[in-house]
């Protein structure tokens, strides 16, 4: 009672200071707002606005506290899981092993690995400990920031602006929003966290004279050596604290991205979060998020994890909205910032399937396996017959729809909005393809991902076998030389004579690329795989990967720079050739599996079902100028929409077009 009574007394106190010494300094409404919802920590907020009403050489200062006290009430974080702490060091140390063991390990490989050494350790430690996990608590910035923590960071954001030679901001306005905030999005508050990564940090300052802007970034990038991996342990499903990200060196893209923001605007760098809520050309529902940040030509988009500059390539990419967290919100909705990084077009569709749309929300959507059609923007009514969407991103095909009551209605055919924002419907017509014929059922690639799944089928060109009866280097003779594979089937390959030999390996000849590789299994006599009697070596070594080149899933996969692969048999081996298969989605045609293809037409209607015989489909006399839709009903998840050219070939909007354009995908300069 008496420790109530003193707070009390220290409120009044503290508000009556506040009054005499801010009449001159007329509170925002918000900043109000913030005061009476802070409750019990209201005496904290008034003494920062009371720290920098003193001096009018603060008054830029008063304005920052202004701008975060107004907006503290929107965001809050989740307490630090300290139960599992010890684990984070240990799979640190875990991840550094692997790493002397093998120099030449993938980032990627290397992040399954972390990721299932962290479950494993978590799933032991709770058996060990027998703990009931209970729900961290939810804290408010409002209720839980003391002033002492706000007061520093408004001086060390002052403080690395000054430092920083660039003066990225252009104004005060930019400092406010890209600069100054102690949070990017939903991470845990760490105190002293600004002024530890200042500290670490602070010879960027130096290094600035002398050095570009981008070319720092990317050094920090670097030796950060962070990679983006989404994969949780079940019971782990808040924010990684920054520590635990140094630690591990995974986490998610929106962790990641914060991690990073909060790091350069320790320095100086004004820089934030922009987002999208779904790709345009993929199956199902993921937002991704990434960083940008201020130069003196504008703002640059990188990838949260590898430093990888993003604006060109995001501007052919299939991105209907992209979206920018701010440390504000914006009250008349999501900040739009599509037309940042890519051609926007404003769309008017005719409602030609409903009587009128103005009682009811409209919306575009793209295709997504989950939901059948995902919430992409809402558009305006402009009469009962036309309803307007702004902004939207071009070369991706939209489906626009009412939702009355949660029910959701199509007001009018599907769309392509081509790159120059023409708007094609998928209306169908009288005609019908006459042959039409199928080789997947989900995009070959996408432009994001630089056509990744197109090197990894390219990846296995180039490779040699080699055979001899001593495993010594000098001694192995060239059997064959892969060249012109450009499938992601599984090819068979026979060399022109039965040989013998004790050893038999597969190598990359220059040692300089990344070999991705799913299957690769000799063949004997009666040109079928060799069953047991053999050892595999992946680069000289003993590896349970190996099992991946002869499990016959055709998704496992073995990837390694200047990849050896080596067979050794007890005594001499006859073999006729061998069967090889790049690292791929599954996407393809399947012999044996079954396929069901779909047209839409008001609705998604059946074309029939097959059972592939060969590794493509083929259909007669369907209606043509519609879009299509295959699925494997055997197995996977993954399909998309597609259209159908004049010859009855598979069209992906998004991808097709680039499909034979690789100039694309130079390397950029710093």
């Amino acid at each position: 009672m008496k420790y109530n009574f003193l707070k009390l007394i220290l409120q009044v106190f503290f508000l009556v200071i506040f009054t005499n010494s801010c009449k001159k300094n007329a509170l925002p409404e918000n900043v109000k707002q913030a005061i009476k919802f802070a409750g019990e920590n209201k005496s904290e907020l008034l003494k920062v606005i009371e720290f920098y009403s003193k001096n009018p050489e603060d008054s830029l200062k008063l304005k920052a506290a202004f701008y975060l006290i107004g907006n503290m009430p929107y965001h809050s974080f989740t307490d630090e899981d300290k139960f599992y702490s010890p684990i984070f060091d240990e799979v640190g140390q875990f991840r550094k092993k692997i790493i002397e063991k093998d120099t030449s390990i993938t980032k990627e490989i290397l992040s399954i690995k972390v990721s299932s050494r962290l479950k494993i350790s978590m799933d032991s430690m709770e058996r060990e400990s027998g703990q009931f996990r209970e729900d961290l608590k939810q804290n408010n910035d409002v209720n839980y920031l003391n002033s002492e923590y706000l007061i520093k960071n408004i001086d060390l954001a002052f403080k690395a602006y000054e430092e920083n030679p660039l003066k990225l901001c252009e104004n005060f306005e930019e400092f406010l929003h890209f600069l100054l905030p102690y949070r990017a999005i939903g991470d845990p508050i760490q105190f002293n966290r600004r002024k530890e990564l200042y500290t670490k940090y602070r010879w960027v300052f130096d290094s600035l004279k002398v050095s570009s802007l981008d070319k720092i970034v990317k050094n920090i990038s670097d030796e950060l050596d962070l990679k983006a991996f989404e994969l949780k342990h079940d019971n782990y499903k808040h924010f990684y604290t920054s520590k635990q990200i140094e630690k591990i060196k995974i986490a998610s893209c929106i962790e990641l991205s914060s991690y990073m923001v909060n790091l350069l605007r320790a320095i100086g760098i004004p820089s934030g979060i922009d987002y999208i809520k779904k790709w345009g050309d993929e199956h199902n529902s993921v937002n991704h998020t990434w960083i940008f940040y201020k130069t003196k030509k504008g703002f640059k988009a990188i990838n949260s994890g590898a430093y990888r500059s993003l604006n060109h390539i995001y501007e052919i990419s299939s991105i209907p909205k992209v979206f920018r967290q701010t440390f504000h919100p914006n009250l008349e909705g999501e900040n739009d910032v599509t037309s940042l990084y890519r051609k926007t077009y404003n769309v008017e569709i005719d409602n030609i399937f409903l009587k009128n749309t103005t009682e009811e929300k409209t919306f575009l959507g793209v295709y997504d396996s989950s939901y059948g059609v995902f919430n992409i923007a809402q558009g305006k009514n402009t009469t009962d017959k036309k309803v307007l969407f702004a902004d939207m991103g071009n070369d991706i095909v939209y489906f626009p729809f009412s939702n009355f009551n949660n029910v959701l209605k199509p007001i009018n055919y599907p769309f392509e909005l081509t790159k120059d924002g023409t708007i094609i419907f998928f209306s169908g017509s009288e005609d019908v393809h006459k042959k039409v014929k199928l080789l997947r059922k989900y995009p070959p690639f996408s432009l994001r991902r630089k056509k990744v799944k197109q090197r990894r089928m390219q990846s296995i060109n180039g490779l040699v076998l080699q055979g001899s009866n001593l495993d010594i280097d000098t001694l192995y003779k060239d059997l064959y030389i892969t060249s012109k594979l450009n499938t992601s089937h599984c090819s068979t390959i026979k060399l022109k004579d039965n040989i013998k030999y004790i050893y038999y390996r597969l190598k990359e000849v220059t040692n300089q690329k990344h070999i991705d590789i799913a299957a690769f299994t000799l063949l004997d006599s009666n040109n079928s795989d060799i069953k047991n009697d053999y050892e595999i070596m992946i680069n000289n070594k003993k590896s349970a990967d190996s099992i991946y080149l002869t499990d016959e899933n055709p998704l496992s996969f073995i990837r390694g720079k200047g990849l050896e692969i080596k067979y050794s048999f007890k005594n001499k081996k006859e073999v006729s050739g061998f069967r090889i298969q790049p690292r791929n989605d599954g996407n393809h045609i399947d012999v044996g599996d079954d396929y069901e293809l779909f047209y839409w037409n008001k609705d998604w209607k059946s074309l029939g079902r097959q059972r592939a015989i060969d590794t493509f489909l083929t259909y007669r006399n369907i209606p043509k100028d519609f879009l299509y839709l295959l699925k494997n009903t055997t197995k996977g998840r993954e399909e998309f929409v597609f259209k159908l050219d004049k010859e009855g070939n598979q069209f992906w909007v998004g991808s097709s077009d680039y499909e034979n354009n690789n100039s694309l995908f130079a390397k950029s300069k710093l």
